[in-house]
């Protein structure tokens, strides 16, 4: 609960912070007895961010051939793909910011970037949701197609 005394005072400082149980629901926010709260929190955030931008839209969208992949393009119509590249697009800016602050630690940038995780996060979830559901959908209902392979040598 320390954590959570400590974010308290922040959020009189920095208005716009996000809840923390906004926070604790959306990202698993795991605290250490040293380090500033906002790099912590930063670095819980961005674990989720680039879960979410390298293993579920990348390989979607970047032609991976993974073998799950490989089958998931095909359920996507050109239109949903070039949404999902628009998320991407979010969640790298999000991600390259993040880095700047861990280069360089400041706590008012930590704080705005944190104001814009929880803005951009809240637009681009819905896509993800309709993302995670409609590859769940898909794989319910695939029907893989036999094809006869022969030996032409």
């Amino acid at each position: 609960m320390q954590g959570k005394a400590e974010y308290s005072k922040l959020r009189k400082k920095y208005k716009k912070l996000p809840d923390w149980e906004w926070l604790g629901k959306n990202f698993k926010i795991k605290m250490e007895e040293d380090g500033h709260i906002l790099d912590q929190i930063r670095c819980s955030v961005v674990e989720k961010l680039d879960m979410m931008a390298h293993s579920i839209i990348e390989p979607i969208i970047g032609g991976g051939e993974n073998y799950c992949c490989y089958y998931e393009r095909g359920m996507l119509t050109p239109v949903e793909k070039e949404q999902m590249f628009e998320v991407y697009k979010v969640l790298q800016s999000l991600l390259w910011k993040s880095n700047s602050i861990a280069v360089d630690f400041d706590e008012k940038d930590a704080a705005n970037w944190l104001i814009d995780v929880k803005e951009k996060f809240e637009e681009v979830r819905p896509a993800l949701v309709k993302l995670c559901g409609k590859l769940s959908e898909g794989w319910g209902s695939y029907k893989k197609h036999e094809v006869e392979t022969a030996y032409h040598g």
